[in-house]
């Protein structure tokens, strides 16, 4: 009867459709009524719902009674509505269920952080952490330096509570993006200004800052996977926040090569760095607003240096050419990044 809909929902929300046309007999005029697809976390349910007139101007839908069951709805209390198109979303965003995990280091073994990291990442509210020596609670004090918002709550002599104390919210996402632009960024002009002033010390200061760099990327995949951004742009948004911490950990082993081997590159290099770090600066200009201008100008930019990059790698020796392939990484990196900003703004390159 009505038009099939797939699309991946995020839990606790309910996606009421509006059919385009029903007309089962076009002589008779379309029934009010509302097509509702109620997605609960592991119950799913159809149906249709009558509109009904409240006073003079107001049309009313009810919820289902399991849905404000489960979520503990009472008169009065609050819900939050959101148009899409044809599409009125309605989510009880302040009733979300806690997702809980318990986790042996023991089990893991040398695999522990990645597998502790993996469950804040993937949003889950608590992990409780059990292990076998009372010193190995220090590993997970030291973990939590990469997280936001969690801490130990809880300690016993073989096991600790890790829990979320200040909640992931859609809010903090684009605050958190525009930090790690700004730490990346820091970075890629400590690293210029440490080879122009032959600055190895200043040098050995930036992998630190890659940690910083993590911690936010985390924050962002966890506000992602706990389904908190535009289902649609999720994916992509994703792809960024791989970008930037890949690009920190570029800059973290740029420089850490060149303060282990004291050996600061020529101008040429240094300037294409700068260039590197421009055309960075550029990027996140253009996630900040989007101009027809810059969009067009970032791709030649982009194309230039390409050719200026593989120009120099001729004319360098064998032990140059590390530190160029860690600027030739970057400039790949932004070339899928611009693919990802095209792909987010599609609607307005439409009248390029």
């Amino acid at each position: 009867m009505f038009k099939q809909i797939e699309r991946f929902i995020y839990k606790h929300k309910v996606y009421i459709f509006v059919p385009e046309t029903y007309t089962p007999n076009r002589s008779k005029k379309p029934p009010k009524l509302l097509f509702a697809h109620f997605i609960l976390r592991g119950l799913e349910l159809e149906m249709k719902r009558s509109i009904v007139k409240q006073g003079a101007a107001t049309l009313m839908i009810s919820l289902p009674s399991k849905w404000a069951r489960k979520f503990q709805l009472k008169k009065g209390d609050e819900i939050d509505l959101s148009e899409k198109g044809k599409e009125l979303v309605v989510t009880a965003q302040s009733l979300f269920e806690l997702k809980m995990a318990r986790i042996s280091l023991q089990e893991v073994k040398t695999f522990w952080k990645r597998a502790i990291t993996a469950l804040y990442k993937a949003g889950y509210d608590e992990i409780e952490i059990i292990f076998e020596k009372q010193e190995e609670i220090s590993k997970i004090y030291s973990i939590l330096n990469e997280f936001v918002g969690f801490e130990i709550v809880s300690q016993k002599e073989k096991s600790c509570i890790i829990k979320e104390i200040v909640e992931a919210k859609e809010t903090n996402f684009r605050t958190i993006i525009s930090r790690t632009f700004s730490m990346l960024l820091s970075m890629a002009d400590d690293c210029s200004n440490a080879l122009k002033q032959k600055n190895t010390e200043l040098l050995g200061t930036i992998p630190e800052r890659d940690l910083i760099i993590n911690k936010y990327c985390n924050f962002c995949r966890r506000i992602i996977n706990k389904g908190l951004v535009d289902l649609d742009e999720a994916p992509m948004l994703y792809y960024v926040i791989e970008a930037l911490e890949t690009f920190g950990d570029i800059y973290k082993s740029f420089a850490k090569h060149l303060y282990d081997t004291k050996k600061i590159p020529d101008e040429k290099v240094i300037g294409m760095l700068d260039k590197i770090n421009d055309l960075i600066r550029f990027y996140h200009s253009l996630s900040n607003k989007f101009e027809k201008q810059k969009v067009v100008d970032f791709p030649e930019q982009w194309e230039k240096m390409k050719k200026q990059i593989g120009d120099l790698i001729k004319t360098k020796s064998a032990s140059e050419l590390k530190t160029i392939n860690y600027i030739a990484e970057m400039h790949d990196l932004l070339d899928h990044l611009l693919g990802i900003y095209l792909t987010l703004n599609a609607s307005s390159l439409a009248i390029l």
